[in-house]
């Protein structure tokens, strides 16, 4: 805080006592009341140190103030961040594990459509496989058909 001065280097005590609170200038005005100039000056002088020095504690305890509720903002914010990447991470992990049953569902159903073409396939050979016997035992019945009737003529023609 700045002081007023007359030229010859004495505080201009009107102008540093209207710088006070009400309750402080009552207080200067009664310690300085009856004093010479020189005592009047010093205990202005001195209470204005004081002052001064009280107005500086009283900005480094704001700034203390501030400082805090900025580092509590900052760990406000850290918490904030803190619990977006758990939330982030989670929703990685939840992707990556929907991806794995999303693959394993994929892997199994090719399985089952292998499996599919696989029965399909040998129902095929083995309904091949019943027509070939079909058609060898139509051919073998037509054989003894063949044979009986061959058998029948050669009766009857050694019976004639």
């Amino acid at each position: 805080m700045a002081i007023a001065r007359f030229p010859h280097g004495h505080f201009k005590r009107g102008m540093a006592i209207s710088l006070l609170p009400e309750e402080t200038k009552r207080m200067v005005k009664d310690l300085i009341a009856n004093k010479d100039e020189d005592t009047q000056v010093m205990v202005i002088a001195i209470l204005v140190e004081k002052f001064e020095r009280q107005l500086a504690k009283m900005d480094l305890e704001a700034k203390e103030k501030e400082l805090e509720h900025r580092i509590k903002m900052l760990e406000a914010k850290e918490k904030v961040l803190q619990l977006q990447l758990e939330a982030k991470e989670k929703e990685h992990q939840h992707q990556l594990a929907k991806k794995e049953l999303e693959h394993q569902l994929a892997k199994k159903e090719l399985e089952a459509i292998e499996k599919e073409h696989q029965l399909r396939l040998e129902a095929k050979e083995k309904e091949h496989q019943l027509r070939l016997a079909k058609k060898e035992l139509e051919h073998q019945a037509e054989m003894k058909e063949f044979q009986i009737e061959k058998y029948k003529a050669d009766l009857s023609n050694v019976t004639q």
